[in-house]
């Protein structure tokens, strides 16, 4: 099991205009990350994040510096799903 923990804040630094209406779709990449396709948007549990996406990358391994999005640091750790 990996510990994820994080405060729940984020900043994005690829906030786009959504475009579509969707529908989402949600790919499991295996030993890798969640991958959504459609227009998305993201909100911390406390609501003081926010941000939108027409695609995004989440992080399943807990390793990334840049939570909640995937930075490609799974195959660093070696997760495995």
């Amino acid at each position: 099991m990996i510990n994820f923990t994080d405060d729940g804040q984020f900043t994005d630094a690829k906030p786009e205009a959504l475009s579509g209406e969707g529908p989402l779709k949600i790919t499991v990449r295996e030993n890798a990350m969640l991958l959504i396709r459609g227009p998305v948007t993201l909100q911390s549990a406390n609501r003081q994040s926010v941000t939108t996406r027409n695609k995004i990358a989440l992080c399943r391994s807990g390793c990334s510096e840049n939570k909640p999005f995937c930075d490609g640091s799974h195959r660093d750790c070696e997760f495995m799903d």
